[in-house]
């Protein structure tokens, strides 16, 4: 029996020091110390969409979500801030390992498609940039956010960003590891297209003021086609229905020698675009050409040093030709006299989503044009790539998959100056819709599209080499 004063004791005494003993530690899926902002990475640029950033922000993590917020760390007042729910944002993830010894780690986030039902509790993201960013999108990037992290800021913890990736890995199940220098070209890819966004935007505000004040000329009305993009200029129709096609005589390599093992010819290194280089040179894409097309009396094919169907390299010779009623080709050999091994034909009426070309006027060595295709023909010609179905998809949305990218070679003795000018004029009476590059956004795009048909080499071996092993494991 206790006594008296025992009894008078209150049953849960207060601890009669400052000791507190810890108990067995709940399983946590996230780095101690994030919910307090005492861990985070700083960011040195990231891109919403196309919408670039490039002042400071920071990213903190904890409960499943990811948030990114502007200013050097998360005691500095936040002007914008962006919240991603991995579970219902994240569709797939690419990240640089830690042990990677690269300065610039690269994190990308391809997002699923809004569900309006199961989202109407949550703030949207990205609101208030929905001219550069549309959740789910797969227009090149459209969809996606990319990080790129400050190694180099004093508040930059390697320890840190062990946990993020531990973190990420996780929480992702769909995620795959990043090379550094495809690292590089995920960022060059988000950049490119992010400026022409911005020149995009630029020429539609341009071109909304001007429609106020100068009246258009009256034309003939273009036949009816495909809806059109919204910011893509239009290009006048003054003749029959195009075809384009490329050719080679010189023996093509089968496509399983494609592979990492075979070096990939890459042009020398270009340098980067500055915010202040031009990606788009005019705002007025065609002079109409009237009457006689002014090649038909000039040479009407061109050389090609090399190009890309898809993601599949092929090295020269081949030629570019076109003719009056509407055909182009790229074959392989010289020049049109020489019978090819290879030919690809694209008819431009049905197949040409969009191009890209360089002026004639431009002083720029290495002209590169650029054919992005719709995902059907439409019609009984021979499928386009049909060849290389591991490396060109027609109409595919993923970086390059759908495009034809072909680098001239205007070194060539057959170039002729006067050639290119009427495939150029040729190109702006046929085509729905085009666009002028610079020079160096030409090299861009040409560097892109080999960082990306490199990958996917390596990729493809990768693959072989799982399929092998697997019957040894067993």
């Amino acid at each position: 029996m206790k006594s008296v004063k025992e009894r008078m004791k209150p049953k849960n005494p207060p601890p009669t020091s400052l000791a507190i003993t810890e108990g067995p530690a709940r399983p946590n899926k996230h780095p101690r110390g994030a919910a307090s902002g005492n861990v985070m990475l700083p960011v040195k640029a990231w891109y919403l969409g196309r919408k670039h950033f490039d002042e400071p922000y920071h990213i903190v993590w904890i409960n499943g979500k990811l948030t990114i917020r502007s200013g050097e760390d998360p005691n500095t007042p936040s002007k914008h801030t962006e919240e991603i729910d991995m579970g219902w944002v994240a569709k797939r993830v690419w990240f640089i390992e830690a042990s990677e010894d690269y300065k610039d780690k690269v994190f990308v986030v391809e997002t699923f498609q809004v569900e309006k039902k199961k989202t109407a509790s949550r703030k949207p993201l990205g609101l208030q940039y929905s001219s550069y960013f549309k959740q789910g999108s797969g227009g090149r990037g459209e969809g996606d956010i990319i990080f790129k992290f400050d190694s180099e800021s004093p508040s930059w913890t390697p320890e840190f960003y062990k946990l993020f990736i531990n973190w990420v890995k996780s929480n992702i199940y769909d995620r795959e590891k990043l090379r550094g220098k495809a690292g590089d070209a995920k960022w060059e890819a988000a950049s490119r297209m992010a400026q022409l966004t911005e020149s995009r935007l630029q020429r539609e505000s341009g071109e909304t003021v001007a429609s106020e004040v100068v009246p258009k000329a009256s034309r003939a009305k273009a036949p009816a086609r495909t809806p059109a993009i919204t910011g893509v200029p239009l290009i006048n129709h003054f003749s029959p229905p195009a075809s384009i096609a490329i050719s080679n005589t010189a023996k093509i390599r089968p496509e399983n020698q494609g592979g990492p093992n075979v070096p990939i010819e890459v042009e020398s290194p270009t340098r980067a675009l500055k915010p202040t280089d031009s990606i788009v040179t005019s705002t007025k894409i065609m002079s109409p050409v009237i009457g006689n097309h002014p090649h038909a009396k000039e040479q009407s094919w061109l050389p090609i040093k090399s190009w890309y169907l898809g993601y599949k390299f092929i090295n020269g010779p081949y030629h570019l030709s076109w003719s009056t009623d509407g055909r182009v080709s790229i074959r392989s050999g010289d020049n049109p006299d020489v019978v090819p091994q290879h030919k690809e034909e694209i008819y431009v009426r049905w197949d040409a989503k969009y191009v890209l070309f360089v002026e004639p006027d431009e002083l720029h060595q290495d002209k590169v044009f650029v054919l992005e295709t719709y995902e059907s023909p439409g019609h009984n010609q021979k499928a386009i790539g049909s060849r290389y179905p591991t490396y060109f998809k027609q109409g595919s949305t993923a970086l390059g998959e759908g495009d034809i990218t072909i680098k001239l070679d205007s070194a060539s003795p057959a170039w002729a100056d006067s050639g290119y000018k009427s495939f150029i004029d040729w190109l702006k009476a046929k085509v729905d819709r085009g666009e002028k590059i610079g020079g160096l956004a030409g090299d861009s795009r040409w560097e892109t599209a080999t960082r990306m048909a490199q990958l996917v080499d390596a990729r493809i071996a990768r693959e072989a080499i799982n399929i092998v092993l697997v019957p040894l494991a067993k």
